[in-house]
């Protein structure tokens, strides 16, 4: 075992670290907005100090640090100490929790006047209308995906059909037709009318249904395989755009809310005086 530990190694394993650096470094600009804190961190360990002679230089960079901070831990957009006053002052005028800010997402825009920007209603009804869209359509075809049944054609009068080890049917939501080899033996020129199979085609697959043919069943159990992956494929982007629009609904539904804070407090002050 020694010799193996010796001799061998793998040489995955000196760069296992590397997605997680990776990683580490594209939250922290995820969340900060830059990487000046790791490139701090890196000009430290070459020259062992981060001292800055220059005051001006020096209470530049503290200041980018302070928002840097910010912007990490509360995922609020600053870009300057000036901006993020005038923001903590709009919040305590109106008695909105930071949270509640970060909630509201793209509609806090703290370089406007206003600082808040309301939703309309269109917006909500267009986002909506495209939650149930796009839900509706990731619904239906993973509803496809999930059949024991696969999609089949055949090659001489081009009939499309759904077919497992056992049965077959017809690719219908209204009137199906179904055939097992019971009804290949019984009703054999009806199954050829129903399916718009020629002849030779029903008797082939009728043939494969009672015989449990190998080539037919690992026919089916690829093209069921290829036809899940397929439509699963078909059904991500639908359910990405469902969770996208939800939770951009679910922003401006907070912005609409604190809108709404505003104008209450506004008329109880107005009342008041």
């Amino acid at each position: 075992m020694e010799q193996f530990n010796t001799l061998l190694q793998s040489p995955l394993h000196n760069l296992m670290w590397l997605p997680v650096g990776i990683a580490v470094i594209a939250f922290v600009w995820w969340r900060a907005g830059s990487t000046s804190v790791l490139l701090e961190r890196f000009w430290r360990l070459i020259t062992g100090k981060s001292d800055v002679g220059d005051p001006v230089l020096s209470g530049y960079i503290q200041e980018m640090k302070d928002l840097e901070k910010f912007r990490f831990i509360y995922r609020v957009k600053v870009d300057s100490l000036a901006e993020l006053h005038k923001l903590i002052s709009w919040m305590k005028l109106h008695s909105i929790h930071l949270r509640t800010v970060k909630a509201a997402g793209k509609w806090i825009d703290i370089k406007s006047d206003e600082i808040l920007t309301v939703p309309s209603n269109r917006y909500f009804s267009t986002r909506i209308a495209l939650i149930l869209l796009s839900y509706i359509s990731a619904y239906a075809i993973g509803y496809c995906a999930i059949s024991s049944s696969a999609l089949l054609q055949t090659r001489e009068t081009k009939s499309w059909f759904l077919a497992n080890s056992k049965e077959i049917r017809t690719l219908s939501f209204w009137n199906e037709n179904k055939a097992t080899t019971k009804e290949c033996t019984e009703s054999f020129s009806q199954v050829s009318s129903e399916f718009g199979f020629s002849s030779d085609e029903t008797k082939m697959i009728c043939q494969s249904l009672k015989d449990q043919n190998e080539k037919f069943v690992t026919l089916v159990h690829d093209s069921l395989l290829t036809q899940r992956i397929t439509l699963a494929l078909f059904a991500t982007p639908f359910l990405i755009l469902f969770i996208l629009t939800t939770v951009r609904v679910k922003v401006a539904a907070t912005a609409k809310e604190i809108s709404k804070l505003i104008k209450n407090k506004e008329e109880k002050n107005l009342s008041a005086s």
